[in-house]
């Protein structure tokens, strides 16, 4: 669902878009800022509502606008082509998805430390591929396969490893966070190749 409404987002926005072949490399900055009072409210309305408990959060058609709107402004300023539209809703909205995970947080601030801690100590050259592959196919609209058994043991033990409590919420709330900052990852990498 979330994957068809950022297609039409982008579609929509590709019609202020210059021409086909124009170079986006930069100014992905351009979809954090810029946006209207009421477009303001929706966005901290997303951020603010976000559900950690059931982590199924959908953008409504309101947030969509909104970023949708800011989407064909940037392109129109910057020269983004459609792939980079669509990269830059993606990682605006893995930017919400964090802010509203991290506003939300089930973890007390000291356990939160540690978790950051644990996945900038981790081996950034095996977490974020093993993250990045899970969440490109859900970017590209397609089913991801299940991470490999030594992938899953790895992530396991970096949010394990953190000292973050050992329970479900706990667990499931560092993998959304994960997933979040994957997905900017991901969408700044491909941006960043228009």
């Amino acid at each position: 669902m979330l994957r068809h409404r950022i297609a039409a987002v982008s579609m929509a926005a590709a019609l202020f878009a210059i021409p086909p072949g124009a170079h986006a490399a930069d100014h992905l900055d351009c979809m954090a800022q810029g946006y209207d009072a009421e477009q303001e409210k929706v966005i901290e309305s997303f951020v603010g509502s976000f559900d950690t408990k059931s982590l199924k959060s959908e953008p409504s058609g309101a947030l969509m606008g909104a970023l949708s709107a800011r989407a064909g402004a940037c392109a129109d300023q910057h020269g983004w082509s459609p792939n980079a539209i669509l990269n830059a809703v993606f990682h605006q909205t893995g930017a919400m998805m964090e802010a509203g995970l991290r506003r939300h947080s089930p973890l007390s601030d000291a356990d939160m430390v540690r978790l950051l801690r644990a996945i900038n100590r981790a081996d950034q050259q095996r977490l974020w591929p093993i993250l990045e592959n899970m969440m490109g196919p859900f970017m590209s609209g397609e089913e991801a396969e299940e991470p490999s058994k030594d992938d899953n043991l790895y992530l396991g033990l970096v949010i394990l490893s953190s000292g973050i409590p050992d329970n479900d919420t706990s667990t499931k709330f560092a993998g959304a966070l994960l997933a979040a900052q994957a997905i900017q990852r991901l969408a700044a990498k491909r941006f960043a190749s228009e």
